[in-house]
């Protein structure tokens, strides 16, 4: 799906049917996974609409995003995801455990009476700190008895969604961090830039009644590798356009700005 704005169609991605697969499958398993992609393709909007579709029942999907302080301590980052969550109050407990003691209340394997099943969605995680990874990876590591052998025990899952560099090694987290994290990911994929198809559906749903213009702005789409960029040059032509049509002129003036090319 495309990045979440008013101007800014929907259209069918394989950044939504990706993250939609995997987020099943980790509400499921009880899982971690991690799903990096570029800027632009609407990975935030897809997980809006993947939360939404999976919080049913008695399934529960928790989505936060990360800070943009990467140097924000575990309290209030736990603090801040205990806020975002709905959660009120935490009676002066520890926010880090009392946030673990919300997601073990999934218990999806035991077999005499189903229990709801909790995922837990980060976005943005190229933002963390090493130390916040930490503590998400011990929370989800109290649940490891139950993924393998002890069934009728508490267990979540984490989906981790990030930009290209998250947890690469030339990004912030330290090795020990990093290597540990990983060690317990079974579900590790990259998203690829667009491709040609979703370009053409985007323009056409832009301006359906326009060749000229849906061609111009998906060969703009095409050389940024960006559906958001699309959009926002669409919706500043029709800024241009001041309430008439948008000429080739108008748009033209929006992605030459949007492109950051002058």
């Amino acid at each position: 799906m495309s990045a979440k704005h008013d101007h800014i169609p929907i259209i069918p991605t394989r950044a939504y049917s990706t993250l939609g697969s995997v987020a099943r499958a980790l509400l499921e398993t009880a899982r971690l996974g991690i799903v990096r992609g570029p800027v632009g393709i609407g990975k935030s909007y897809a997980l809006r609409l993947v939360a939404e579709e999976l919080d049913q029942g008695d399934d529960q999907v928790f989505l936060i995003e990360a800070p943009a302080d990467k140097s924000a301590s575990i309290q209030r980052f736990y603090s801040k995801a205990l806020f975002d969550l709905g959660f009120g109050g935490f009676g002066g407990a520890d926010p880090f455990e009392f946030f673990k003691g919300q997601m073990l209340r999934s218990f999806p394997f035991r077999p005499f009476k189903p229990q709801p099943r909790i995922l837990l969605i980060v976005d943005e995680c190229q933002r963390l700190a090493p130390n916040v990874l930490e503590t998400l990876r011990c929370a989800y590591d109290a649940g490891q008895r139950a993924r393998d052998w002890q069934a009728d025990g508490p267990a979540f899952g984490v989906l981790l969604v990030g930009n290209h560099h998250f947890l690469t090694r030339g990004g912030r987290a330290v090795a020990s961090t990093f290597d540990a994290l990983l060690s317990r990911c079974p579900v590790n994929i990259d998203l690829s830039r667009p491709d040609a198809a979703e370009l053409r559906a985007l323009s056409k749903a832009l301006f359906p009644d326009s060749e000229e213009l849906s061609g111009a702005i998906a060969l703009h789409g095409a050389k940024r590798g960006n559906l958001r960029e699309m959009a926002e040059a669409a919706a500043m032509a029709r800024n241009f356009a001041g309430g008439a049509p948008v000429a080739a002129a108008h748009l033209a003036k929006a992605m030459l700005f949007s492109s950051g090319a002058m």
